[in-house]
């Protein structure tokens, strides 16, 4: 079994001993340098580390040498390739990091052996064939919560570009997508399609069968269809005949997670795709891209594409916690808030009154779009019509006679029989002028949290961008038309490719939003 040298990342004129033992690791595809530190608990990333994903719910206390608390984020776990093995794991950014560490938790996953010789330090990881998934196990000394830790072995076919065809045509269609859902929550591990989940380790002979003839081989797969349905929303995928009796997740079908529904799991979408499978007539609309259920119960767009994957077994370490409930304690407090400060409806917005109106600019050479609306179902005509009316009433639409026209897409919500007005504005962010957005810095929001804090709330800001006015001038972009009258936005619209970081940007200079929030963190 070989061993690999740990070299330096520094050109010393001293002896080999005195050299800081580090390795070289890929990260996304992107090389960096790693000092092997035992004595770190958990691996951490430096300024390189800026464009990584941070998971929005992990965070880790640290003290350093000069005994000051920290608290670090956590990235989303990332593949990581070390000396040939390949792991997915998070790891801790912090920008001040003088040197990226390779600490004990992914040594300890690696079973790396460590060894100190008269030329320098060089360590050993066993030819397994195992690639191992790791999430942060968090000790907790809380009563109210409860944690669990449980493992797994997965095997799944992993896309391999982290730029792949399903990632841009998803890009493409999300802000569609995510309109359906009140709260969905993207998958927290790389895009796969897992082909067998084993929760107790017994499945020994595939797992033997997978190591000898396809473990870290690569093919392509193929995917004709993203469905959108009351768990969230997946890519269908088509195996290649030889991979077909591989795929053995009960009740399932082959396919990639691309969103999850508040409420549910990532483990319901198989079950879902095997029941839209089943459906046998699909009804076209005017969008030649988009298809329904005849019980409007699914979505189908169309999107032909292939991608090469890899074929990994991966182990699953993951935690399950017992959330602190409600206690009359907390009742009592929550009657102290002023009623005006909660929504009344599904259309009671505010206006930040500080916000000045909007404008937006058109690309050069470029022309407006009129967009015929497509013919609504009686149902979903009546199913909009309080939400039209609603929005009439608090000064978010108006009635207006527009040269150009989107349409609208009238979504049935889920396990209700209320519906969710989506307007399909992708041809107006197609040929507006693309603009810096100002995004908040999520390290310095973070590093901003007392190290102290144990408990964190979330305000669900209702349909927050109708808070923000439109200028006269720019109105006319949003047009459409429900039941033969034209309607238009004063104020931001959800779908437009700018309201996310316009609504950050004005909401950080509002002096009364700024001050009434003062001893919260907000991350948008």
């Amino acid at each position: 079994m070989p061993w690999f040298k740990l070299v330096c990342s520094y050109d010393l004129k001293s002896s080999k001993t005195q050299h800081e033992p580090t390795i070289e690791i890929t990260i996304q595809d992107t090389k960096h340098r790693f000092m092997v530190d035992t004595g770190a608990t958990y691996s951490c990333i430096g300024k390189e580390g800026a464009g990584l994903p941070l998971s929005s719910s992990s965070m880790i206390r640290t003290v350093g040498f000069s005994g000051k608390t920290q608290v670090i984020p956590l990235t989303e776990p990332i593949p990581i390739k070390v000396a040939g093995k390949t792991i997915s794991a998070p790891l801790l950014y912090s920008a001040d990091t003088p040197i990226n560490l390779l600490g004990r938790d992914i040594l300890c996953s690696l079973k790396a052996r460590i060894m100190c010789t008269p030329d320098g330090v060089a360590f050993d990881i066993p030819d397994d064939k195992l690639n191992t998934m790791v999430t942060l196990i968090r000790p907790s000394g809380d009563e109210e919560c409860e944690t669990k830790i449980r493992e797994a072995l997965v095997y799944w076919l992993k896309l391999t570009s982290p730029d792949s065809h399903l990632k841009q045509e998803w890009e493409e269609w999300k802000l569609f997508v995510t309109n359906y859902y009140e709260k969905a929550q993207k998958p927290t591990l790389s895009r796969h399609c897992t082909m067998l989940y084993d929760n107790n380790q017994s499945q020994e002979e595939y797992g033997k069968c997978w190591d000898e003839l396809i473990n870290n081989t690569t093919t392509a797969i193929q995917y004709d269809y993203i469905i959108i349905g009351p768990q969230g929303a997946a890519a269908i995928v088509k195996l290649p005949e030889r991979l077909q009796g591989w795929f053995q997740v009960s009740g399932s079908a082959p396919h990639i997670t691309l969103l999850i529904a508040e409420g549910h799991e990532s483990h319901e979408l198989g079950p879902m795709i095997r029941e839209a499978q089943q459906v046998k007539q699909w009804i076209p609309t005017d969008c030649e891209f988009i298809q329904h259920s005849p019980d409007q119960r699914f979505i189908k767009i169309i999107s032909t594409q292939a991608n090469e994957v890899i074929a990994e077994k991966v182990q699953l370490e993951y935690e399950t916690q017992t959330i602190m409930t409600l206690t009359d304690e907390h009742e009592e407090l929550l009657k102290q808030v002023p009623p005006h400060v909660w929504s009344a409806s599904k259309t009671d917005v505010g206006l930040v009154k500080s916000a000045s109106p909007l404008q937006f600019k058109v690309k050069a050479g470029m022309r407006l779009p009129y967009q015929k609306q497509y013919p609504l179902k009686k149902e979903a005509i009546e199913g909009i019509e309080p939400i039209i009316q609603g929005l009439v009433e608090a000064g978010v639409l108006i009635r207006t006679r527009s040269m150009y026209n989107t349409p609208i897409f009238p979504i049935k919500k889920p396990n209700t029989n209320d519906y969710r007005l989506v307007h399909d504005l992708r041809a107006i962010n197609a040929v507006v002028q693309e603009e810096t957005p100002i995004v908040p810095d999520p390290h310095t929001l973070l590093s901003n949290i007392p190290p102290g804090t144990k408990w964190y709330t979330v305000i669900d800001l209702c349909s927050a961008f109708f808070s923000v006015p439109v200028h006269p001038n720019s109105q006319f972009l949003f047009a459409f038309t429900y039941q033969g009258q034209q309607y238009t936005y004063l104020r931001l619209p959800q779908g437009f490719v700018h309201s996310p970081s316009i609504f950050n940007s004005v909401s950080r200079r509002s002096s009364t939003f700024r001050h009434s929030i003062n001893h919260i963190n907000v991350w948008r």
